[in-house]
């Protein structure tokens, strides 16, 4: 009897251990943008923005909105200003705390730790605002 139970028990353990072996996925990613047809929307960790909004009017001119709330609204302006059709392709990718939205002509980089936009070119040469 005593044997049926140290099999058993022995059995029980060869299974619990065999579980072990099995590969672990790590969680799901978070995920700091939104995309639409015409634009990406970024959530940074910090910084005075709670959103980035990235609109794509050309495949050469993004059009960069910060928002102090989770709000992403506009009050009505007098002001001239362009809209996106949704023509203009564009790819948007994260890796290593960088959301980056390329067009076939300009690469915009924001930082999910802090909201800061860096511009590129199609060749790779860092811009910089005016």
């Amino acid at each position: 009897m005593l044997n049926r139970v140290i099999s058993g028990c022995a059995v029980i353990a060869v299974v619990l251990l065999g579980g072990c072996g099995r590969d672990v996925k790590p969680a799901a990613e978070v995920v700091h943008y939104a995309k639409t047809s015409t634009d990406v929307v970024v959530t940074p960790a910090a910084g005075p923005a709670k959103k980035v909004r990235l609109t794509i009017l050309t495949p050469k001119i993004i059009r960069v909105t910060a928002f102090p709330t989770e709000s992403v609204g506009l009050p009505p302006s007098l002001m001239a200003v362009g809209k996106s059709d949704g023509a203009v392709p564009f790819d948007v990718s994260e890796k290593d705390g960088v959301v980056s939205v390329k067009t076939a002509e300009v690469l915009a980089q924001v930082s999910v730790d802090t909201g800061v936009v860096a511009f590129r070119d199609k060749q790779g040469n860092k811009g910089s605002l005016c």
